[in-house]
């Protein structure tokens, strides 16, 4: 249920966030108290170290956004998308035919 910056979008780990609040009452105005609570890794280590706690909630999400999930982020997975070919699938599973890799 954490956001650790590298394996999960910051959006669907902030809508789990938002929806444990609600369903214990936290108040709105207490997010920001509660948010480095859903962070681990690499993004708790941001939250720190960029001194987000002093920002409002609203900016201290928008950072975190920007940093992990920012145009350098779709770069690389379009990259990634990029580079899927069918020769690079036959290679990691040998043992199928080309029509089970498909």
């Amino acid at each position: 249920m954490k956001y650790d910056g590298t394996s999960s979008h910051f959006d669907y780990k902030l809508t789990i966030f938002h929806n444990v609040c609600e369903r214990v009452e936290f108040p709105r105005e207490a997010y920001v108290r509660a948010f480095p609570i859903m962070l681990k890794g690499l993004a708790e280590a941001h939250y720190f170290n960029g001194m987000l706690s002093r920002l409002s909630y609203l900016d201290a999400c928008n950072n975190m956004r920007a940093y992990f999930e920012g145009p350098e982020y779709y770069r690389s997975n379009l990259n990634k998308w990029n580079n899927i070919t069918l020769d690079s699938f036959s290679v990691k599973h040998p043992d199928k035919s080309t029509w089970e890799v498909v």
